[in-house]
């Protein structure tokens, strides 16, 4: 699905969008909570032989720079909340999940959907990084979570600045897109 649907690199050598998108999920489930802990992965010789050879953090890294494109930032005013549009790249991302989301409901056909919106306060010291109210520099992006398949149907990444109420009606419907047909209630 990913090589479907994320284009970034611009040559076909090394390592494929799929085997990118795969390591950052196996650094999430390791636990890890920052590129640098893909380097510690590479050198578990056990996780080796399950996972072969990880990329290196870096090349990760600039694999997830593709996904930011400042041209959608150049509106963004200097102070005031602000939801950027999304990339291609993130646009296609969403496609992955929307198709994982019909894949591991179609067996049940589920009838119900309730959809759990929150946004969250990420901490983080980056320049770029906008003030939360609560008063540190920081991230809250939006997650919608169906409750009843335990899956996450939508996210949008957020500045800091950016209030939770703020285009929550935009950020449903497309978590509602994501949905199976067999849905008849949310």
């Amino acid at each position: 699905m990913v090589k479907q649907h994320v284009r970034i690199k611009q040559r076909q050598r090394g390592y494929s969008e799929s085997q990118y998108v795969q390591s950052v999920i196996e650094l999430m489930a390791a636990g890890g909570d920052c590129l640098e802990d893909i380097e510690r992965q590479r050198s578990d010789a056990g996780l080796k032989l399950l996972l072969g050879e990880l990329p290196l953090a870096e090349a990760v890294r600039f694999f997830l720079y593709g996904f930011h494109d400042e041209k959608l930032l150049e509106r963004r005013p200097e102070e005031e909340a602000f939801v950027a549009p999304e990339s291609e790249p993130l646009a296609g991302l969403w496609e992955v999940n929307r198709e994982v989301v019909l894949k591991a409901s179609r067996k049940e056909e589920p009838k119900q959907a309730t959809i759990d919106q929150d946004a969250t306060v990420v901490k983080r010291h980056k320049e770029q990084s906008r003030m939360t109210y609560l008063g540190e520099r920081g991230y809250q992006p939006v997650i919608n979570y169906w409750v009843e398949q335990g899956l996450i149907l939508s996210d949008e990444f957020r500045d800091g600045n950016v209030a939770a109420g703020m285009a929550c009606l935009t950020s449903s419907l497309r978590a509602v897109r994501a949905l199976p047909q067999s849905v008849e209630t949310i």
